[in-house]
């Protein structure tokens, strides 16, 4: 029996060895000096692709040479430089960054953007991977039109605005490793990124994303099966997985109502979902500021990166899926909104500018479900908006609240703890409990807490006087400045 297991074993090692191309899974676990593996070639690979290690010691062994190249990576992202490889390295590697849809790339070109265009040419198979140089010549020029013509855009040659929002849509999608079978039954990461790409292509509904392979994903895959003329087994395997994998996939189109869209569920909305709901979604986005363009009832990647928008502003999951949660938050928003160019005040007389005064709805809401010690850190929050900017204008008051939120986020520590951190919250002294605060500085308060984001995933801030002079000024990459603070990333 040994003997009959250690045979399978090495014909196994022998077929991954001979294979003409091996599909890694991103890395999920911690990597470390010592560290071997899979997991750990599919780190070095990337860190090779990225120009932090040289290719040879790409061997699936994570040595002194790894750490390294981690620790130049980590500086390079302004990661604390650990050469450990945890959540937040992994999460900047191996997400995809996607193109400033204002750069215009034309034969000529050179540069990292350059090289990124082409890697992304090459990974949905435009360009040949030794093409990727950095360089816009002619081979480039002529991948741009072949992908441009594939996906009924202008064939100019240039990569401008609407060819980099296919590419930003097109990569940002899941893909599954080549090297195996999914069959009834499994139950691993990569059955769920399985899941997570059939959810995508509206196969599957959201709640199924978990991991196992039963009945329902059986269902789903033959229904995908189906509508690309491969045998509905159910079982996915090497054909069904070059379309999965295809950046031309088709969608799960309700044939009977071309006005339906292919949802992962009734009430969302997604990518490729056209009709009068998307449009609403539109005009409820474009009175919001998040979305500037034409309310079309078409859903395609500008009104995606809108609703990414929106979802992070929220603190919701930003996949850029309008759910039941993503549309409840943007009809609150809606409803508390006042008329543009109107003058509008909290409950506590303070004008606001630039950011419509309290959501009263969210509010409400968050009064009647916080628990009494969740209550304690938003007063506590209220009391340092109060020293900190209490002065200043709602948005500020409500951005300085954020700030305290994204250290927590960040760090996983409690809000108290944050703000009496050595060396952070100057005005977080042994008085700071006895101090009152207004109702906007408890609005804005509780608002952060909720996961309003008017600043993004800023951490620092400090006065505009000493904007160039502050340790954040010389530091950290500036955001935006709100009333009299600046704001960093």
């Amino acid at each position: 029996m040994i003997k009959r297991s250690l045979l399978s074993i090495f014909l196994v090692l022998a077929i991954l060895l001979t294979s003409s191309f091996v599909a890694f899974a991103a890395p999920t676990s911690t990597m470390k000096l010592g560290s071997k593996g899979p997991d750990v070639k599919e780190l070095q690979l990337k860190l090779v692709e990225l120009g932090h290690l040289e290719k040879k010691y790409a061997t699936g062994f994570f040595g002194p040479n790894t750490e390294d190249a981690v620790k130049k990576y980590q500086k390079s992202q302004n990661i604390n430089q650990t050469g450990v490889v945890a959540t937040l390295t992994l999460e900047a590697l191996f997400s995809y960054n996607k193109f400033d849809t204002s750069l215009v790339l034309k034969n000529g070109d050179e540069g990292a953007d350059v090289k990124r265009l082409q890697q992304a040419l090459a990974n949905m198979g435009f360009l040949a991977k030794d093409k990727v140089t950095g360089h816009f010549g002619d081979i480039t020029e002529a991948a741009v039109k072949k992908f441009q013509e594939a996906n009924s855009i202008q064939s100019t040659g240039t990569a401008a605005k609407i060819t980099l929002e296919k590419i930003n849509v097109l990569m940002n999608v899941t893909k599954l490793d080549t090297s195996r079978v999914y069959k009834s039954g499994d139950e691993d990461a990569g059955v769920k990124a399985l899941q997570k790409r059939l959810c995508e292509l509206g196969y599957l509904e959201e709640k199924y994303v978990t991991g196992y392979y039963g009945a329902i994903t059986v269902s789903a895959v033959k229904k995908f099966q189906k509508n690309h003329q491969i045998s509905p087994t159910g079982t996915v395997a090497e054909l069904t997985l070059k379309e999965l994998n295809s950046t031309s996939a088709k969608t799960n189109v309700n044939e009977n109502n071309s006005e339906t869209q292919y949802v992962a569920k009734p009430g969302t909305l997604r990518f490729g979902d056209r009709g009068t709901l998307v449009k609403n979604l539109q005009n409820n986005l474009k009175t919001l500021g998040y979305f500037s363009g034409t309310a079309t009832g078409e859903y395609g990647s500008v009104t995606k990166a809108a609703v990414v928008k929106f979802q992070k502003a929220y603190s919701l999951t930003a996949d850029g899926i309008a759910g039941s949660k993503t549309l409840a938050k943007i009809a609150a928003a809606v409803a508390s909104k006042k008329p543009s160019g109107s003058t509008s005040s909290s409950s506590s007389g303070v004008t606001v500018s630039g950011y419509n005064s309290a959501n009263m709805t969210v509010i409400n809401a968050a009064l009647k479900s916080l628990t009494p010690a969740q209550m304690e850190e938003v007063k506590l929050m209220a009391r340092v908006i109060k020293r900190e900017v209490g002065g200043n204008i709602y948005r500020c008051q409500l951005a300085v609240g954020s700030v305290i939120m994204n250290r927590v986020k960040r760090t996983g520590a409690s809000v108290e703890a944050i703000i009496y951190a050595p060396n952070q919250f100057s005005t977080a002294n042994s008085t700071l409990k006895n101090e009152t605060y207004s109702t906007t500085n408890l609005y804005a308060a509780i608002e952060a807490y909720m996961g309003a984001k008017p600043v993004g995933d800023c951490r620092y801030f400090c006065s505009k006087s000493v904007r160039y002079t502050c340790w954040a000024g010389k530091n950290r990459t500036y955001y935006c400045t709100i009333g009299s603070e600046c704001f960093f990333l």
